[in-house]
């Protein structure tokens, strides 16, 4: 009996958020969502089923602002101890980073194991622009303001 291929949560999780009907917890009903629906009540036992709203297909598309961690505010990395291969997750630095709520996740400038984050950014930018088919802006900090030389002091 072959086992089933593990695939990473940073892969799965987007293809998860995307799907139109999520069954029911509780009792077992399939639940139907409308496009830009991301919350709904279970017509047979009323729970309340959430579908998070950042990773609606709608969104896909959009440039990301921070390409570290694609928006999603979590960065995911592997470690291996022996012979079993860890998933672990750091928060990103950026606004969607700050925003998000889980308590005792190290920021990405806090954890080795990550490597450098100018490659990730890299990646992760090239295989959007893969995927859509667009360019990315150039400007690595979104939120930078340029200031012409003849205004710097020195």
């Amino acid at each position: 009996m072959s086992a089933a291929p593990m695939h990473s949560i940073a892969n799965v999780l987007p293809a998860a958020m995307q799907v139109a009907k999520l069954v029911c917890r509780r009792c077992g009903n399939e639940v139907n969502f409308a496009a830009k629906q991301w919350r709904q009540s279970c017509r047979h036992c009323g729970l309340v089923i959430t579908r998070p709203r950042i990773l609606i297909a709608e969104q896909q598309d959009q440039e990301p602002a921070c390409f570290i961690c694609t928006d999603r505010g979590l960065v995911f990395y592997q470690e291996q101890q022996g012979r079993l291969l860890y998933e672990f997750a750091a928060r990103c630095t950026c606004r969607a980073g700050q925003q998000r709520s889980e308590t005792g996740l190290p920021q990405v400038d806090q954890v080795d194991n990550i490597g450098s984050l100018d490659n990730l950014a890299r990646r992760n930018r090239l295989q959007w622009q893969k995927r859509t088919g667009r360019r990315a802006g150039t400007a690595l900090l979104t939120e930078a303001a340029e200031v012409p030389a003849k205004d710097i002091p020195f």
